[in-house]
This record gives C-alpha cells, structure tokens and sequence, in this order.
C-alpha cells in the first residue's frame, strides 16, 4: 500500500508556511486613506487595510489578527479592515464572523466594490459595515447612464438610512467628479488631478 503520509505531511507544512507569510506581511505594506468632506492630507486620521475573503475564512488567521489588535488598541482604533462585495457574498457567514472580530478588538470593518451583486443592498442592514464603496464600474457610467445614476443614488439612501457613509471608487476625470459630487456620497477616491481633491464648494 503507498504510503502517503510524507506528501500530506510536506502539503501541510506548506499551507502552514505561507499562512505564516501572509499574517507576518499584513501589516507590513502600507496603508491607504479615503478622502471625507473637508479633510485635509494633514487631517486624515484613519486608514483602511484590504483583507482577501480566503483569509477571513481562516480561524486560525482570525485569532492571530484578533490577538494583534488587542495588543495595539491604539493601533485597531485607527484601522478599517475591507472585504470585497464577491467575497462577501460567497461566503457572508464568514464576513460576519470577520467582521465581528475586528469589532471585539476595537477596529472597524467596511465593504469594498460595492454593488456589483444583486443582493448588495440588503447587505447593509444585515453586517452594517463602517462605510461601502461603490464599485468602478458602477461609478463610470453615472455620467452617461442614467440607470446607473439611480443605482449610485439607491445605494447612498440606503447606506445613508443606516448611518453607513458610501464613498465613490475611481473617480478619474472632472464630470465624474461633478456627478458624484451631486449624489450624496461622503467621499471618493480616485487619480483626478493626480490625488484626492475637495469638493465642489467643500
């Protein structure tokens, strides 16, 4: 009979070895910041991480980052952890579970490309994210599709019913920024002008 143990043995210790990698990395790279009404570079407090929806299904991944935060309070209270929407929807258990261990250490959790699935609005009321950002294809075609102007408009009502903030992705040129600027978006986030800038009238 083939033995197959030594295969198993090498197959976990490579799960566990790039698990390894990925938690030493994670707060590694840099981090990112969003642009909110009336703030400036030197004013902008918070930052965001992206998280893949594999590691939010990781307990063990969970429990590491859990124990990290816990460790630097100061740290989770200035944090923002993303999930994109398709991850969320494939696997919404598991975005609820990570969603609450980031709250328990005192860090927040938000919904990156948002609006992309059908059932997207009805994620609000049900994992209550610290904001949702609309995803770039959503937020191209608000200038020419009056459609997608309506959908933009639905999600920030909805998001707005629910004190969650929705920030516009990809805002890239001028008439883009003046549509959005219409909507009632919090914020956006894009290269027009090569970085953020104020609002109309912000």
């Amino acid at each position: 009979m083939r033995d197959c143990s030594i295969g198993t043995r090498l197959k976990n210790d490579s799960i566990r070895a790039r698990a390894r990698a990925m938690r030493e990395s994670f707060f590694s790279g840099p981090a990112s910041t969003s642009r909110m009404l009336g703030e400036t570079s030197s004013t902008i407090s918070t930052c965001w991480k992206s998280a893949s929806a594999r590691s939010a299904e990781m307990p063990a991944f969970l429990a590491w980052l859990g124990q990290r935060l816990a460790n630097e309070r100061a740290l989770a209270a200035r944090l923002t952890f993303e999930l994109p929407e398709h991850g969320v929807v494939r696997n919404e258990a598991a975005a609820a579970r990570f969603a609450e261990a980031v709250a328990r250490a005192g860090a927040a959790f938000a919904i990156d490309n948002f609006g992309v699935h059908r059932d997207c609005l009805a994620l609000l009321q049900r994992l209550h994210p610290a904001y949702v950002k609309l995803a770039g294809v959503q937020v191209r075609r608000v200038v020419t599709d009056a459609d997608a102007r309506s959908f933009a408009e639905s999600v920030v009502r909805a998001a707005r019913q629910l004190d969650i903030p929705a920030f516009a992705l990809h805002v890239e040129d001028d008439a883009t920024f003046q549509t959005i600027g219409t909507l009632g978006f919090a914020g956006y986030q894009g290269n027009l002008g090569g970085g953020p800038v104020p609002w109309p009238g912000g």
